[in-house]
């Protein structure tokens, strides 16, 4: 994700750049982060226009892939969340639990809020909020369904306990040379 030309670039298992800013006119405003599904869809956080925007996995953007945000949708954007009744203001981060629910922190809303797969708001409209939650930054869910909230202005952590779906780790095996 690039905040400063507003784009999302594709890169090979290897970190090789295979598209650079492949999906940079879909609307995004300042991205500033993304989540993947297990279908491979990936969700962005549009901070400026407080939107989420959800690119269909496995898509190869064509070379004019616009959004609908003030756009026709050309087929690689998949579902857009935008308006006041989400509660989004500037969504900065999100993560996805086991159930694949979304889960988004706002910058200046000091809330978290749960969207399902397709997008709809789940949690109330002024989100999911806390003592000490102020400027929140990251958030991550853990494999006992805690929903984990790095706070930037407050120098601190939130912890939602067992909101989410636990996230199931994958097991691996020794790491491999390349």
């Amino acid at each position: 994700v690039n905040s400063s030309n507003a784009s999302v670039s594709e890169f090979s298992s290897m970190g090789i750049p295979v598209k650079s800013n492949a999906y940079q006119n879909i609307g995004l405003s300042a991205p500033d982060g993304l989540a993947v599904t297990s279908s491979g869809n990936v969700w962005i956080a549009s901070s400026y226009n407080n939107a989420l925007i959800q690119l269909m996995g496995g898509s190869t953007p064509p070379s004019s892939c616009l959004s609908p945000i003030g756009f026709s949708d050309t087929g690689c954007v998949s579902s857009v969340v935008k308006g006041n009744d989400t509660g989004l203001d500037q969504p900065v981060d999100m993560a996805i639990d086991g159930s694949g629910n979304l889960w988004v922190v706002n910058l200046h809303g000091a809330s978290l809020e749960q969207f399902s797969s397709g997008g709809q708001l789940l949690s109330p409209p002024s989100g999911y909020q806390a003592p000490g939650m102020v400027e929140p930054k990251a958030v991550a869910v853990d494999s006992a369904g805690n929903v984990w909230v790095v706070n930037y202005a407050s120098h601190s952590l939130t912890k939602f306990i067992g909101m989410a779906s636990p996230v199931a780790t994958p097991k691996q095996g020794p790491p491999k040379a390349l």
